[in-house]
């Protein structure tokens, strides 16, 4: 999605383990709604529709439209150029493919204003956070046209993934984000992976130092999370490389990251890796052994299975500060 980043969550929730039995593998089509990735699921056996992959953000939220529960605290919730200060909790069982998981712990917020962003009407559940997939794999992949995700196994130590994936890297969990080195026109930068995030987003401090970079320039209008909207400058970014293999241009976003990077990530985070490079081929995300895999697809296949994309919104980044 794009850069809209709720940070603050009152409290850390209890984490109850969303196992799947044995091996047992989800595996769904690709959809997008206007650059959102989402996940068709039924919530408590009666309410269906679609939940946004979201691993900005670290909880499992429901949409307020469709859910209430129990009063939380007044610490607020802040985003990229909002806060929002109310929000309720309650635990749900939630069914994806041919698997429920019982009694998970999930946020209510108002996300009424995500269902308004398609001109085909969506009902939009809520989001699918990074807590939903602890202890799995997650795979999205533009090749194929599939999102899967499966019980994470042990690695050996000292073993060395091989193909088909063309990078394998580590990555540490930020407050949730999973972080990984990258570099931008040969400096060193740390960089979210945000499924939630339509184009990649930058900090605005990067912005002059990364000029010679640009390509096509102009503005984007981004979707907060309390519906609010604001316009930033855009670019089409090259030179952004993840070991020592190159990412294709990517529609990338400058904003002001000063409120996440100091409140939840001590300093150490420069951006957002959303759409545009996902789209790119293939990333698995092993959450167990914070280990992140892809494989590029260097030709230019449409996106099988897409829905609508048109606009851009961001749900990202809910997560308590400090955490």
């Amino acid at each position: 999605m794009n850069p809209i980043k709720p940070l603050a969550l009152a409290a850390l929730w209890l984490y109850l383990g969303a196992k799947l039995p044995g091996h047992a593998q989800v595996r769904l089509p690709l959809v997008l709604i206007d650059k959102l990735i989402v996940l068709e699921a039924k919530v408590n056996y009666q309410h269906t529709g679609y939940f946004i992959l979201d691993t900005g953000s670290s909880h499992l939220t429901l949409n307020a439209k469709y859910f209430r529960g129990d009063p939380s605290g007044s610490t607020p919730i802040y985003g990229l150029h909002e806060e929002v200060t109310s929000y309720e909790s309650r635990r749900v069982d939630i069914e994806i493919g041919n698997h429920i998981w019982k009694a998970k712990e999930a946020l209510i917020m108002d996300l009424a204003h995500l269902e308004q962003i398609s001109p085909v009407p969506y009902k939009i559940l809520g989001l699918l956070g990074v807590d939903f997939f602890k202890n799995m794999e997650l795979e999205i992949d533009f090749m194929e046209g599939h999102i899967s995700f499966r019980p994470s196994t042990e690695i050996e130590v000292g073993f060395i993934p091989s193909a088909p994936f063309g990078i394998v890297l580590p990555f540490q969990e930020k407050s949730g984000l999973p972080v990984i080195d990258a570099s931008i026109g040969g400096q060193p930068f740390r960089l979210g992976i945000d499924s939630g995030a339509g184009i990649n987003v930058l900090d605005e401090r990067h912005q002059d130092e990364l000029s010679v970079s640009f390509g096509k320039t102009g503005s984007s209008m981004t979707l907060g999370i309390g519906g609010r909207k604001k316009r930033s400058f855009v670019a089409r970014l090259s030179g952004v490389y993840l070991n020592s293999m190159p990412l294709g241009e990517m529609l990338t976003q400058f904003q002001d990251l000063s409120l996440l990077r100091n409140r939840l990530f001590a300093g150490e985070l420069d951006g957002l890796l959303g759409l545009e490079f996902l789209k790119q081929g293939k990333l698995k995300l092993d959450f167990k052994n914070k280990q992140l895999s892809f494989q590029f697809k260097y030709h230019q296949d449409a996106i099988r299975r897409a829905g609508v994309i048109s606009g851009n919104a961001d749900t990202s980044m809910l997560r308590p500060p400090g955490n």
